[in-house]
């Protein structure tokens, strides 16, 4: 039996994951990264230590709340600012889009039949001492 919910919270730990482009080998078969494989499938795996069976119907908001390590090599002062969110992640450590759409994808059939339910998304990139990914996946009454 799988239960529906309205809302749905979960933590990805770990540094973020961008989705990688299939890769296309020289016989014409493609395959996908198994960077972006294993994040699917601890992404899974976080959703249903969280929600157990639980899936959504309908529209659906998704947020994605991006959490980068702060690099070791920054002064004191710039790791401050960037624990307070004065100074945001902007270097190439992962397209906004690709972020989402990892979390996303790996939901696919799992939290909703498919993502074509997601109506509004969004997904927002900061520094922490705590690597992470937190997900919240909404019905939209």
């Amino acid at each position: 039996m799988i239960n529906t919910l309205q809302s749905i919270n979960f933590i990805i730990p770990g540094p973020p994951q961008p989705k990688q482009r299939p890769r296309v080998l020289r016989s014409g078969h493609s395959y996908t990264p198994k960077e972006t494989v294993a994040y699917e499938k601890l992404t899974r795996k976080c959703f249903h230590e969280a929600c157990g069976n639980a899936e959504l119907t309908g529209a659906l908001e998704l947020k994605v709340i991006a959490y980068f390590a702060i690099p070791k090599s920054e002064k004191k002062i710039v790791k401050e600012k960037m624990l307070s969110g004065e100074i945001r992640p902007i270097k190439r450590l992962g397209d906004w889009d690709n972020i989402g759409k990892i979390v996303s994808d790996g939901l696919n059939e799992i939290a909703y039949q498919d993502d074509s339910q997601i109506v509004e998304a969004s997904v927002s990139k900061w520094y922490s001492d705590e690597p992470r990914v937190k997900v919240i996946l909404s019905e939209l009454s």
